[in-house]
């Protein structure tokens, strides 16, 4: 790995071997490491991807500062079915700001012993949501490098996934859409 700087390194894994565990190590030495989990959910076994617990989450956990997962994975991992439970959870292993995407029912953010309800936005169509979850964070991490609040952050992120959500591919909407969106009541 080239030497490079940032305020965070943001992960997301495709699957469990793609990124090895002294990389989330050494990086968290140089930055926040955000973490999308899916990737270490997930093995392939007959030529099929099959998901799993992640063996190592207690010894790598305490090196991620932030952790996505939706409700799935969550279960998954934590054994919780309630997102409160389970984001309590992945924060008692060190995670500091834990995130927890409900689909149409919006995503719960866990951080200081505080929740955050974000809501979920009606998009005008759903067309793909393939990458909405990628498009979330970069929304919400985006913002929180730029000293925003969690709420903030959060709902900036939602509005992304909801552009996103329109339309086929990844995202290719400018970010200032779902901040006159969020302002103007549009996106609720």
């Amino acid at each position: 790995m080239p030497d490079v700087n940032a305020k965070v390194f943001h992960l997301g894994p495709l699957l469990a071997d793609d990124i090895p565990v002294k990389l989330i190590q050494n990086l968290s030495k140089k930055g926040l490491v955000s973490l999308d989990i899916q990737g270490y959910l997930r093995r392939v076994w007959n030529k099929k991807v099959v998901y799993q617990d992640w063996p190592a989450k207690k010894k790598i956990l305490p090196y991620v500062s932030i952790l996505k997962a939706n409700e799935f994975e969550m279960e998954l991992v934590t054994g919780r079915k309630n997102a409160w439970d389970g984001a309590k959870y992945l924060a008692d292993l060190g995670v500091r700001e834990v995130i927890i995407t409900l689909g149409s029912e919006g995503s719960l953010i866990y951080t200081e012993g505080a929740f955050y309800e974000i809501p979920a936005f009606k998009p005008t169509a759903v067309v793909d949501a393939t990458g909405c979850g990628d498009t979330y964070m970069a929304g919400y991490l985006w913002k929180r490098v730029q000293g925003k609040q969690v709420q903030e952050a959060g709902e900036f992120g939602a509005a992304l996934a909801t552009i996103k959500v329109g339309a086929s591919g990844p995202f290719s909407g400018p970010s200032t859409l779902a901040t006159a969106l969020l302002e103007q009541g549009v996106l609720h």
